[in-house]
């Protein structure tokens, strides 16, 4: 494998865990792009996998691995650049550490992303978010346990794992605020309203949880990603059929852009926003306003609104300036 074997290996044993304390979604998801790769380059060259070298690998390889899974596999082109992105990750590791490689992992790295249209933000109306959280039943403990877990996901604006992760001892003294472990080991503290901080409280004396307990149980031990979203499907499907505006299909991270909407609706600076949703920068967050065609349309009217002055003309200069208007030669 000219080496590749072992720059893979520390690749994945050391580099991502160690010096990107990359989180377990993130190491499948590149480990899943590379075992990709290494089967689409073993069959295109005839060769085991193990037997692969630095001509097998290049950006050739590379171009073509990207277009078959987007036309056989049926991937989209946002699958396809986070595919690109796994592999340009390696390439760079490989980059610095063994100079034979530099031809190969040049030619890698120039092959660039695919252009695609600006994802659509699917979120929840407030009163159809309404009608989810009055869904589960808190006189029973499985819809005690439900109604925590789907009203600090909204709350908290947390993503699927970071609720999943969260323990007992991650809420403050009076529970208004949890700090949530997100992306890259970064953490953030998160306020929490009156109404969520009772839900909760009730939830942790009927649960009995503390310290490094997980703060939402699962039915049978830890909740897993299936469960959250079996747990937002179920209730998304009660609120719908009560009558609800609620989509087909809702899913835990919809909880996220809903909360996020939802503030930005209210006139909430996409600097508190962003702090709330846990993103590097303020630009990652203007995709909530440029998805929300209302809050376009009330910033163009509002900046517009007192620009053409009223009543200028009285309505004999008005007949006068349309009669000019049609005599004109154009």
């Amino acid at each position: 494998m000219d080496g590749l074997e072992r720059h893979i290996t520390g690749f994945f044993a050391s580099y991502l865990p160690g010096a990107r304390g990359a989180s377990p979604n993130t190491m499948s998801s590149y480990r899943d792009a590379v075992a990709q790769f290494l089967g689409f380059c073993s069959a295109r060259s005839g060769k085991g996998a193990e037997r692969l070298g630095m001509a097998d690998v290049g950006g050739a390889a590379l171009e073509g691995f990207l277009d078959h899974i987007e036309r056989d596999r049926g991937v989209s082109v946002s699958t396809r650049n986070q595919r690109l992105a796994a592999l340009h990750a390696l390439f760079r590791y490989i980059q610095l550490r063994d100079p034979a490689w530099m031809e190969t992992c040049s030619e890698v790295l120039a092959v660039g992303k695919k252009r695609c249209p600006p994802p659509r933000v699917g979120y929840v109306s407030i009163e159809g978010m309404r009608a989810i959280l009055a869904s589960p039943d808190p006189s029973a403990p499985t819809g005690l346990r439900h109604l925590a877990a789907l009203s600090l996901l909204y709350e908290s604006a947390a993503r699927s794992q970071e609720l999943i992760d969260a323990r007992a001892r991650d809420l403050t003294a009076g529970l208004s605020a949890i700090v949530l472990h997100g992306k890259g080991g970064k953490a953030r503290a998160v306020p929490l309203g009156r109404e969520v901080r009772a839900i909760l409280a009730r939830h942790i004396e009927a649960s009995g949880i503390s310290g490094d307990d997980h703060l939402v149980p699962g039915r049978h031990g830890r909740l897993s990603r299936s469960g959250l979203r079996h747990v937002v499907e179920s209730h998304s499907a009660a609120a719908r059929s009560a009558g609800a505006d609620v989509p087909a299909h809702v899913t835990p991270h919809m909880f996220r852009h809903s909360r996020a909407m939802h503030l930005l609706e209210a006139g909430v600076n996409l600097i508190y926003i962003r702090d709330l949703l846990g993103h590097a920068s303020v630009t990652t967050t203007e995709v909530y306003a440029r998805a929300n065609p209302e809050m376009r349309r009330r910033a163009i009217e509002g900046h517009s609104a007192g620009i053409a002055p009223a009543g200028v003309y009285t309505d004999a200069e008005k007949a006068d300036l349309l009669s000019w208007l049609k005599g004109m030669d154009w």
